[in-house]
């Protein structure tokens, strides 16, 4: 598996502008996507929902709040098992989207 590539808050911020990209919570926990909101994303299981739906080609950007993205680059690893050919992680997750 190819390295999960790592974007820039304002990259992301772009690309969902455009319409490019979903932005992801990565936490599996329902009551973790209130706590860690960002402006124009949606919860993990709000992606669940719509999986089959979404083309494999549809970019998904994942978030955290942890150290190194570790939560973020697990799920895009996940999802990149599933078929999803452009997965993504927000560098820097949560704290880094509101230093930007």
């Amino acid at each position: 598996m190819s390295e999960i590539p790592r974007l820039a808050p304002q990259e992301v911020a772009r690309r969902m502008r455009a319409h490019d990209a979903l932005l992801v919570c990565a936490y599996d926990s329902p009551v973790s996507f209130p706590k860690f909101p960002l402006p124009g994303a949606i919860p993990l299981e709000r992606l669940r929902a719509l999986e089959e739906q979404l083309e494999r080609d549809r970019e998904l950007v994942f978030y955290c709040r942890c150290p190194g993205d570790r939560t973020a680059l697990a799920r895009a690893r996940e999802y990149c098992e599933r078929g999803f050919d452009a997965c993504a992680v927000l560098d820097g997750g949560f704290e880094a989207w509101h230093g930007r």
